[in-house]
Order: structure tokens, then sequence, then C-alpha cells
């Protein structure tokens, strides 16, 4: 028996309706798993322990044969999807005495869709820890910016806190040192003759600063003392 035959009840008790008869046609053929509205809108139809949809009849021919002019079916498959249009396309045509458009979309067992649903659901909980993760990151490195801000505050203050000391200490030291220089101190270097007062008889005596010398004095200019940095010489008193 031809799946026409098996489609228009001839020799069984199948059903008689056209819309019937394409989608038990199609239904028939190997690796249809359903018939599906799609893109054709939905005609559903009560079979046998399944309810389908997916074919669209046109108005009968005018010639009143009862077949449909033309009919569309949108059908799902686990098989090779060209191989099961073109068996689907053989089953439908001799019940419509016009075009047929036959749709056959790959379908996935049971245990692929859970498989492919459970894969969604991994990816999408990857991606959100991806992003819960990428924004923590954002958010420790922008702590770590506001910490490595507040510590570089922290030590420039200290530097200038310790700059304000050392320099309040230098001016003490300063003014420290001024406070404890003896009166009418001063200092000479030169490579002068300095006279300076001679011990024991009070005849003034020449010292010959031969590089530099300092020379202090009291503060009523009655003694004098001489600090050679280097050597120095005086000249014998007859002046030869």
């Amino acid at each position: 028996m031809t799946p026409a035959e098996r489609a228009d009840g001839a020799g069984t008790t199948g059903p008689a309706d056209p819309a019937d008869a394409v989608a038990a046609a199609v239904l028939a053929v190997d690796g249809v798993v359903s018939l599906h509205g799609g893109a054709f809108g939905e005609v559903a139809t009560l079979l046998p322990g399944r309810r389908v949809a997916g074919v669209r009849l046109a108005d009968p021919a005018a010639d009143g044969d009862g077949r449909p002019s033309e009919v569309h079916v949108v059908a799902s498959a686990e098989v090779p999807v060209t191989e099961t249009a073109a068996a689907v396309h053989a089953a439908v045509t001799p019940l419509v005495s016009g075009p047929v458009h036959v749709v056959v979309e790959d379908v996935m067992t049971a245990a692929e869709l859970a498989e492919q649903r459970e894969r969604e659901e991994r990816e999408r909980r990857e991606r959100e820890q991806a992003e819960a993760e990428k924004a923590r990151r954002a958010e420790r490195r922008e702590a770590e910016r506001a910490e490595a801000g507040r510590e570089q505050a922290e030590a420039d203050r200290e530097r200038a806190a310790r700059r304000a000391e050392d320099d309040a200490e230098q001016a003490r030291r300063e003014e420290q040192d001024e406070q404890d220089a003896p009166a009418g101190q001063d200092g000479e270097r030169s490579g002068r003759t300095v006279p300076a007062a001679a011990p024991g008889d009070g005849t003034p005596a020449v010292v010959v600063v031969a590089e530099t010398a300092e020379v202090t004095t009291s503060a009523d200019g009655q003694d004098a003392s001489v600090h050679v940095t280097e050597h120095d010489q005086q000249p014998p008193r007859d002046g030869s």
C-alpha cells in the first residue's frame, strides 16, 4: 500500500479529510518526527496518539475531485533533511492537484536537545561568572588605586613635615651659632703679611702667611693669635 493509499484511507480506517490525509502521508515518511506550523501558520489535525500541525491547504481544485490545489508542509526530521524533503514531496504529490511545497527542518533527539540546553545553561553561568569576576577585578583595581593615592598623599605630607622640621632645625642651629660666636671675632684669609703682637718684649713681629691664615683678635684689640693652614715663616728680626 502506498503512502497515498494509506493517507486517503483506502483499505484502512484512516482519515479521509484532505488535511488529515496529507498529515498522515507526511508522518508516514521514515524519519519525520512531527509537523509544525513554522512560517506557514498552523493547521492542527488530530491523529491517533498525536496532535499535528504544519499542513496548509489551498482551495479545492475547480474540477471538484476533492484534492487541494496547493499544499504547504513543514516537518521536522532526525534524518538528513534533503532526502526527507524529497520523500515527503513524493508522498504528498498524489494527494494534491497542484504545487506541493515542502520544508523539512532538522530536529535534535531528546538527548541532543537536553545536552544543548545543558550546554547553553553552562555557557550562561560561565558568562555570568566571568562578568562578575571582571566587575570584582575592576573594583579591586579601583580600591588599589585609591589606596595608592592615599599612601602617596600620606608620604608627601610626611616628607613635607620632615623638610619643615629640618629647615627649622637648621635655622635654630644657625641662630645658636651666631649667639655662641665671641665678640670681635673675624677671620682673614690671604697671602699678605699679617702684623701681630710678639710675645715677650712687645716688639712687633711679622708673620708671613704662605697659604691661608686665620687671625683672631680679642675684644680689646690687645691679643692676637694666628692659625696658619699650610705653613708659615718668619723673616729674621734683623731684616736680612
